[in-house]
């Protein structure tokens, strides 16, 4: 039989395993919505699962040497419930938060990584805006002779079909 104190501190580690838990589906709620397709919600499906499979894993492993008892499902079923009950809200608009924060600076690091090739594209346009100004005379007599080197389009299709 196991002692009463190791049962006791086994349903609070099972408690907080509820808690953590919660908080892991309240992520996986936050990332589902940010991304309405069905590969991301399926990869979303198998993190979750994967991250609640280990805690839950770990939380065995770790309190109980890998033995099930019914105080353990009765401690993630109460930490669950407080979790949900107290903290989903707060934590929920937490990781809202979260989301919007890193999207944030993908999208800007993004736009500053770019910068550089864009401003080359412009500068690259004008350049050449300009060289047809200053330049189109020659150009056009350029681009004629160039013309008696180009192939002849293929032959259409037989006349009979």
């Amino acid at each position: 039989m196991t002692p009463l104190t190791h049962q006791i501190s086994g349903f609070i580690l099972a408690t907080v395993g509820g808690l953590v838990l919660g908080t892991g589906f309240d992520l996986y709620r936050t990332l589902v919505r940010a991304g309405y397709r069905r590969w991301w919600v399926s990869l979303a499906d198998f993190c979750m699962w994967l991250f609640g499979a280990g805690i839950f894993f770990l939380l065995l492993l770790w309190g109980h040497w890998g033995e099930i008892r019914f105080y353990i499902f009765g401690g993630l079923g109460a930490g669950l419930f407080a979790y949900f009950r107290y903290a989903s809200q707060e934590v929920r608009a937490f990781w809202a938060g979260m989301v919007e924060l890193i999207g944030y600076l993908c999208r800007t690091a993004c736009y500053v990584l770019s910068w550089p090739f864009v401003v080359g594209y412009q500068r690259t346009r004008r350049l050449g805006r300009w060289a047809r100004t200053k330049l189109g005379p020659l150009g056009r007599r350029m681009r004629e002779k160039a013309r008696r080197f180009r192939r002849p389009p293929p032959p259409g299709p037989p006349a009979g079909l």
